[in-house]
């Protein structure tokens, strides 16, 4: 009966061997949800972060090698009207002459955008005529629009562009604004 006891107690004290593959795959799920839940933790806090990073598209950005300037001129209700977006090299870098400088804006309720560029009206593009190189180390891109009516009126969009320097050049994509006071 000994014997028994000991089988018995062996048995209750040791897992059997589909037993084992259970528990151990239990385990292991329970690590790959312990792993998952951390991870979109940290995901979601650091797309919080990247996001208060990247805010607000701005009218002013400076970024290692370049900055940019988006501003409006003097524009009146149901005139035609223009913004610039001034592109500045910065130290050993210049403009990319062969680069499709373009901007695409986000549609404005009351605002239309008379782009040139066949892709649509509110894309402005060198390929349009909408971008000229000012000298080596900077260039302007032309966005021309109409408002329905007075007051601020904030065009918003992503530019394309590029600068280099004799070693390399660098691609971009800048999130840009303006907010031009139509009178």
């Amino acid at each position: 009966m000994r014997h028994e006891e000991t089988t018995t107690a062996t048995k209750t004290e040791r897992p059997t061997h589909g037993t084992k593959h259970k528990l151990a795959a239990g385990v292991l799920l329970a690590s790959i949800a312990a792993a998952v839940a951390v991870g979109s933790t940290t995901t979601t806090a650091s797309a919080a972060r990247a996001s208060d990073a990247t805010a607000a598209p701005q009218a002013k950005v400076t970024g290692k090698n370049f900055s940019l300037e988006f501003e409006g001129g003097d524009c009146k209700a149901g005139a035609d009207c223009t913004a610039t977006l001034k592109l500045e090299a910065l130290g050993n870098f210049h403009i990319n002459d062969n680069y499709p400088y373009k901007l695409k804006l986000a549609e404005v309720s009351g605002v239309e955008l008379l782009g040139k560029d066949a892709a649509a009206k509110n894309v402005f593009s060198k390929q349009a005529g909408d971008f000229t190189k000012d000298g080596a180390k900077a260039g302007t891109l032309v966005v021309r629009f109409k408002a329905a009516k007075a007051g601020p009126v904030t065009l918003a969009g992503q530019y394309k562009m590029s600068v280099c320097s004799e070693a390399n050049c660098q691609l971009e994509t800048q999130d840009v604004s303006a907010t031009i006071n139509v009178k």
